[in-house]
């Protein structure tokens, strides 16, 4: 017997649950997380402090042991009442309307790969389909199915909202900042769910009536589900980006819910993969806010420009 036929579902979940938690435990105690000396902002050089070398050493060195016996003076304590915090619901979704008018190289970039990725995908819809329901292993079945709760939107804000009470409790200032930007990012991918599901009302493979079947009632385009796990699972990787095994873990397990919704026969393979793009970006843009930061300086680098030589002190923001 197979191990997916001895533990049971809840009991797997648990398993694909606990490495990603200890992950990020291990992350924040080992440093990989973004602590208090990353992310600098440059401090404008005209200042008295800047000015004199002296001085800015003297500040620099006066903050830098103020943030090591005190991290907490160095960042706000995050908080779900937070203003700037609250901004971020209105804030994110008018950047996204505002997307289709962004025409810098990286959104091009991002369009051509979500343009290309489409096309390819939709050709393949079918054989993919095709294959992955013509599997008739119960065992591979259950395995996947113990991925579809990581991507309940409901199952997914109680995790995030245990996620930023534990870091209360424990004072951790990553756990805080995912718990709240995983539940606000929730709340926003919410909205392209719903809208592309009432607009482009795609049916779902188990229709059978094919992939091309468009503005019909439909619900399958996009896929919450896997909307809701890359939101999160980008978060997370937003959070521990400089750690080399927690955004493939975060990632992985997201993926696992897209290829879930596959199996299952809930969604089609092209929208599975807009689907985590979208979230993706969802998760992306509300961790690029960073409400949670204070002004004080963290960072002295050396300037030199014309008639001008001194430092720069550089400041988290």
């Amino acid at each position: 017997m197979s191990i997916t036929g001895v533990i049971s579902k809840a009991g797997v979940a648990a398993c694909l649950c606990l490495p990603l938690l200890c992950g990020m435990a291990v992350a924040e105690e080992s440093g990989v997380g973004r602590q208090w000396l990353t992310q600098p902002t440059t401090f404008d050089a005209s200042t008295p402090q800047t000015a004199n070398p002296q001085l800015a050493a003297a500040t620099y060195t006066a903050a830098a042991g103020d943030c090591s016996t005190s991290p907490a003076l160095c960042e706000e304590d995050p908080s779900p009442f937070d203003k700037d915090y609250l901004k971020g619901f209105y804030k994110v979704p008018m950047a996204m309307a505002a997307r289709p008018f962004d025409f810098s190289k990286r959104a091009l970039v991002i369009d051509a790969v979500a343009l290309g990725g489409f096309g390819f995908f939709y050709t393949l819809d079918e054989s993919v389909r095709d294959d992955a329901t013509s599997a008739d292993s119960q065992d591979t079945k259950d395995f996947f199915d113990t991925f579809e709760p990581l991507g309940d939107l409901y199952t997914m804000l109680a995790a995030t909202g245990g996620t930023y009470i534990a870091g209360e409790l424990t004072d951790s200032r990553s756990l805080q900042r995912i718990g709240l930007n995983g539940m606000q990012g929730l709340a926003i991918a919410a909205i392209p769910v719903g809208g592309t599901k009432y607009l482009f009302g795609r049916k779902r493979p188990n229709k059978n009536d094919g992939n091309g079947s468009w503005f019909d009632g439909g619900n399958s385009f996009l896929s919450g589900h896997t909307t809701y796990a890359f939101t999160v699972a980008s978060v997370v990787s937003h959070e521990y980006r400089d750690s080399v095994w927690v955004p493939w873990l975060a990632y992985g397990t997201a993926s696992m819910v897209g290829a879930q919704r596959i199996y299952a026969d809930k969604h089609w393979t092209s929208d599975v993969f807009i689907s985590a793009l979208v979230g993706w970006g969802v998760g992306q843009a509300v961790s690029d806010f960073d409400y949670f930061t204070a002004d004080l300086p963290i960072d002295m680098q050396s300037m030199t420009e014309p008639d001008t030589h001194g430092v720069v002190l550089s400041y988290k923001w």
